[in-house]
Order: C-alpha cells, then sequence, then structure tokens
C-alpha cells in the first residue's frame, strides 16, 4: 500500500473517530436553567423580622441562647412550636419562577405590579446592623404568583403565591401559644385537675366537664358516676375558664432540663383545659392543653408552671396565684351540688 493512501485511511479513520465521540445526532438531553434568587440571606444571620399584611403588622425577634425566637408583642412569649417550624427558614429567601428583568430592566411604574402600594412588605433585621426590605404586590392572571421587589432594587420579580401566603398568615393567625390564648369559658369542654402526672397510676383527678344540662363533676378517686356542681360555687369559678390570667415567661431555656429549683417535678399538681377549637378548614376539633404547677413566686403573686409535654424544651411560665389557687381549691374540696 502506497504512504498516500495509508495517510488518506488514518485521515479517515480519525475523523470518523471524531464524529461518533462528539455525535452530533444524539440526544444532548435538557437544558436546565436554574431560577434566579429573590434573594439570599443566610438563615443564622436573620435576628428579628416585622411583617405588614393590609395595615397589620406582628414582629418577632431572636433570643441568643439557642437562636430561640419570641414575639416582640407580647414581649417574651414564644410562637407555638408545632406552627413555626421553618418560618426562618422561608425568610431565608425563595427561588423564583423566572426572572423578569429581561423583559423589564426596571421597574418604570409601580403601580402596574401593585408595588406603589403593597399587600405585604417584610422588614428583615441582620446580623451586623444589617437590614432587608421586600414587597410584594399584585397577583400574577394565573393567580399562582406574586409580583415582587427588594427595596432599592429596580428588578422586578414572580414569586409562588404560597409562599407570600405563609407570612401573611402570620399576621392573620399569630402562632401564639396555646396556653397564651384566651376561650370564652362556653367554649371549654373539659377541665380535669390531677394530683401529679396526669392518668398516673393511683393519681387523684377531679374532672369538670360542660354537658348539655349543666356542669358537672368528678372526683375519680371517691365517686362511680358524674355529680352536678354547686351553682353557687361554681359561679366564681367559671369565669376563670377562659385561661390563666397575667401569665409571663420566666425562663425561656433550661439547659439541663431540671426544674425543681421552680418546684416542678413529676409530682407536681397539674391541670388540663381541653376546649372546643376550629381548624383553618373550618373542622371543629377537641384541643388543649396541661399545666404542671409548681412553687409559689417569692412575691406571692403568681405560681411557677409549665407545659405538660414530651418535649424536652419547656419554657417556664408565671401564672397568676388567684387563678391557679381557684382551680386547685376546687381541687381539694369539689364544689358538689347539695
Amino acid at each position: 500500500m502506497k504512504l498516500r493512501t495509508t495517510l488518506v485511511l488514518v485521515a479517515v479513520a480519525i475523523g470518523v473517530g471524531i464524529v461518533v465521540w462528539i455525535n452530533p445526532w444524539g440526544d444532548k438531553g435538557q437544558i436546565v436553567t436554574q431560577s434566579p434568587w429573590f434573594y439570599k440571606v443566610a438563615m443564622e444571620d436573620i435576628v428579628e423580622f416585622e411583617i405588614s399584611f393590609q395595615g397589620e403588622q406582628i414582629k418577632f425577634v431572636k433570643v441568643a441562647l439557642k437562636s430561640g425566637w419570641t414575639f416582640d408583642d407580647p414581649k417574651g412569649i414564644p410562637p407555638a412550636y408545632e406552627k413555626w417550624g421553618g418560618q426562618v427558614l422561608l425568610l431565608s429567601g425563595p427561588m423564583t419562577r423566572r426572572d423578569l428583568t429581561e423583559a423589564s430592566p426596571i421597574i418604570d411604574d409601580p403601580a402596574q405590579y401593585g408595588l406603589d402600594d403593597p399587600k405585604t412588605i417584610v422588614d428583615v433585621g441582620l446580623t451586623a446592623d444589617r437590614h432587608l426590605q421586600f414587597r410584594l404586590g399584585d397577583n400574577t392572571t394565573d393567580g399562582s404568583h406574586v409580583y415582587a421587589q427588594v427595596e432599592g432594587f429596580p428588578q422586578l420579580f414572580i414569586i409562588a403565591e404560597s409562599w407570600g401566603r405563609v407570612l401573611s398568615n402570620l399576621v392573620n393567625d399569630p402562632p401564639y401559644p396555646k396556653w397564651w390564648r384566651k376561650h370564652d369559658p362556653d367554649e371549654l369542654h373539659e377541665v380535669n385537675v390531677y394530683g401529679g402526672a396526669p392518668y398516673g397510676k393511683g393519681v387523684k383527678r377531679v374532672k369538670f366537664a360542660n354537658k348539655d344540662d349543666g356542669w358537672i363533676t368528678r372526683d375519680y378517686s371517691t365517686d362511680s358516676d358524674d355529680r352536678p356542681v354547686d351553682d353557687q360555687r361554681w359561679g366564681t369559678i367559671f369565669p376563670l375558664l377562659s385561661g390563666p390570667t397575667n401569665i409571663r415567661v420566666e425562663e425561656l431555656y433550661v439547659d439541663d432540663a431540671d426544674y425543681t429549683r421552680w418546684g416542678l417535678t413529676d409530682d407536681s399538681v397539674s391541670i388540663e383545659m381541653r376546649y372546643a377549637d376550629r381548624s383553618e378548614f373550618g373542622t371543629t376539633f377537641i384541643d388543649g392543653y396541661t399545666l404542671r404547677v409548681g412553687s409559689k413566686t417569692p412575691d406571692d403573686q403568681g405560681y411557677y408552671a409549665q407545659i405538660f409535654h414530651d418535649r424536652i424544651w419547656k419554657p417556664v411560665l408565671v401564672i397568676d396565684a388567684a387563678w391557679t389557687e381557684a382551680l386547685l381549691g376546687a381541687f381539694e374540696d369539689v364544689p358538689y351540688a347539695s
């Protein structure tokens, strides 16, 4: 074989190899463009945030210890843990469906997007005295997104409507803990007072329940059936069923989970409040909480208490002495009708 023929064959082979390697007819796969961030901050950098929604405001502040959060007003009250999870992560920044800056480099007319008088304004306080504000305006035509803007920047974004709705719900339905909320006494379904841990073996239990024909009571250690209450004595107790008064947080975190310094032990008397509540979908159900009662405060105006549940973290509360003693008095001297 001549040298020229050999070189031509080698060149053809190299060319075929390159074509096979590149494979211009093969499936190149879908090119995915990552959604841009509306804004993005580290979750641990957020120290406070205030949400304004249709003229109403609510503010939360971070407590340095364990990075916990409380309401700014009522001061020192922590949000309900079952409603709070993920809120701060949510505020660290959402991804947008698409960036509109190519079509609208700047927002010439904020009113066109509802950003001249936005429905929702969120002020986020960050470490090192930094500050961020963003605004949510009108919904897009499909209703599933909302127009948004970060203060000081002209770019227009669209954010998932559900993201903004979660934030506005913090204003419409603040995540107050169960023990902070007050109820109409007529909403109370049942009140139980225990001589120790609820439903513990050998623990005395006195029940007060709202029945169709009035309130009844029962001391399970002595009564074989329910008995009616004395209307006169019960009349002084009934208004207290809206919930504990003058309640405040004495200690938000107890690192060693040792509550004995406040007289809170497994043998402490407990008060269980069970009431009718309504879900966001309109379903009525029975909800409630149990307060474990400890020692009296040094000024004799209150009692130390905590919510009885299985979580390790439990704030130490102070509840009004008169409220507590009225219910404990009914436990010691059950108000039976004569």
